[in-house]
This record gives structure tokens, C-alpha cells and sequence, in this order.
């Protein structure tokens, strides 16, 4: 309810991560204006509202993604985020983050998707980092990144569905990308960031 943070004007962090959060009134943040981040990574959320964005231009970091569950035999009884909930989006809405003029970074990954609307992201030309690991995609248009002069080596699109023809052309627009997954120790960083360790990193 838009009710929530009537008296939060000032607000710049909400995290509401590792939650139970089915669904989004698309008000929710209107009275956030001068919000910076917004954690929703690891909910049971299927889709983002229309207009959820649009009194948010002042959010520059967005976390919509799962963290990747341990599914080694060390880690399958004792692992914690195992029990995590997950967040599932086919896709996006070509107008979702049109109101976010000054996104930095967005994280998407581990969230199934499957397909990126071609102008995903064209009003998003501060964008510095995006996470697209773990997903389930198999063809992507370099062009959707075209309006993009900051991101290079901050797009992660490791594990995914792609074909060998489809690796060389995003490799070849984007020379430095991360295409192989980062080694564990990597990942256990992402981890201690996720719950906010690193957060203005």
C-alpha cells in the first residue's frame, strides 16, 4: 500500500529480500522520491506492476534476482539457501524501468527468464552493471544493449541457453563481458553484498 512509507519521504535503502512477497501495488514507492536502492531479490514475485517505477527516477540501484542455491552434497542439508523463496519473470514489460533515468545497476539473474524486449532498457543510459546470469535465454539482440556506452565488462549472462553463434556476437560487442562463471570465492562476495555488506560498491 502506497500508505507504507507515507511518513518516509527521506528514505534512500528498502530491502525487502529473502521474503514471502507475491505481489506489488504498482503505488508502492510513490512516495519514495529520493530512494537509491531497492532489494526484492528472493521473493515469489511473477511480475512488476505497471507505473511501479514512475515517482522512483531517483533509484540508481535495482535487485530483483535469486541468489543460486548450493546444490553440492556439503551443502544440501546444512545449506540455509536452500529454503530460500524465488522470484520468476518469463520476461518484462518494455516500459518497466523507462522511468529510471539514473540506474546504475540491475540484477536479474537466477530468475528464469526466457526472453529481453528488444527497447528493455533504452532509457536507461547510465547503466553500469547488469546481471542476466542464470537464466534461460537463448537469443539476445545486442542492440537491446546498444544505448548502453557504460556497460562492458559489468554484463554477467554466464549459464544461460545460448548457442555457440550466439556467444561470439555478445562477445564480440562486448569485449570484456562476463560470459564464465566467477570462481567460488567470487560468488560467496556476492553473497555477503546481497545482504548488504558491500552495498555501495
Amino acid at each position: 500500500s502506497p500508505k507504507f512509507f507515507a511518513q518516509n519521504e527521506q528514505l534512500k535503502v528498502v530491502d525487502f529480500s529473502l521474503n514471502q512477497i507475491k505481489r506489488l501495488d504498482s503505488g508502492f514507492l510513490e512516495n519514495l522520491v529520493n530512494l537509491d536502492v531497492l532489494m526484492l531479490g528472493n521473493n515469489k514475485l511473477t511480475e512488476i506492476p505497471d507505473n511501479f517505477f514512475l515517482k522512483s527516477t531517483s533509484l540508481t540501484k535495482v535487485h530483483f534476482g535469486n541468489l543460486k542455491e548450493d546444490r553440492s552434497e556439503n551443502h544440501k542439508t546444512e545449506s540455509k539457501y536452500n529454503t530460500f523463496s524465488q522470484n520468476r519473470f518469463k520476461s518484462f514489460k518494455p516500459i518497466t524501468f523507462a522511468p529510471l533515468v539514473h540506474l546504475k545497476q540491475i540484477e536479474m539473474s537466477n530468475l528464469g527468464i526466457e526472453s529481453i524486449p528488444l527497447r528493455l532498457f533504452d532509457a536507461n543510459n547510465q547503466l553500469e552493471k547488469i546481471g542476466l546470469n542464470d537464466n534461460l535465454l537463448k537469443n539476445v539482440s545486442s542492440d537491446i544493449f546498444e544505448n548502453l556506452p557504460l556497460v562492458d565488462e559489468g554484463l554477467k549472462i554466464y549459464n544461460n541457453n545460448f548457442t555457440f553463434d550466439q556467444k561470439k556476437v555478445l562477445k564480440d560487442r562486448f569485449k570484456n563481458f562476463i560470459l564464465v562463471e566467477p570462481p567460488l570465492a567470487f560468488t560467496a562476495f556476492k553473497v555477503a553484498c546481497y545482504h548488504g555488506y558491500c552495498r555501495n560498491n
